[in-house]
């Protein structure tokens, strides 16, 4: 039972995922960005706006004191409000969804073995029930991570917000 919970603890450490933080970089006009907004911000006199928390995505173009001027994936300029931008994000390229594939398959492998573990230990075979959980798990990662790899999701870096365009600062 000992190398069972020594399995597990191994196990759940090589899930556990680690987060890498990106320092922020000037931006440049063209730039990819996303903007999360703090309160409603009306899009036209015809639409009902952008809520609180919506995420404006397209290019950046310029700043001034007061707004920064986003390209919408439509191609029209938006004039944002500095007061109502809560989250400033740059684009920094893509990354591949096998290591989330890799977290649930394991975790699907983790839940189908146990059982199985379980039914072991009552017959004295504990060690090979935990060696079913381990191939179970590693099984299941490597499936979710072959899965993962066919799909991919934008990364994204928080930027400190622009300084006014001609800002000598």
């Amino acid at each position: 039972m000992k190398q069972a919970a020594i399995t597990l603890a191994f196990l759940l450490a090589c899930l556990a995922g680690f987060r890498s933080s990106v320092a922020a970089a000037e931006l440049e006009p063209g730039a990819h960005v996303r903007v999360t907004l703090v309160r409603f911000f009306p899009e036209s006199a015809e639409s009902s706006g952008l809520k609180p928390r919506s995420r404006l995505v397209g290019t950046y173009g310029s700043a001034s004191p007061t707004a920064f001027t986003v390209v919408d994936t439509f191609g029209a300029p938006r004039e944002i409000p500095r007061e109502i931008v809560r989250q400033f994000e740059v684009k920094d390229g893509t990354r591949s969804r096998a290591k989330d594939g890799a977290k649930w398959g394991g975790a699907v492998g983790l839940l189908v073995g146990l059982p199985v573990l379980a039914a072991f230990s009552q017959v004295g075979g504990a060690e090979e029930g935990a060696a079913f959980v381990f191939a179970t798990t590693v099984t299941g990662a490597g499936l979710g991570a072959l899965i993962g790899s066919a799909f991919t999701v934008d990364r994204w870096r928080e930027v400190t917000p622009p300084r006014p365009t001609g800002d000598p600062r």
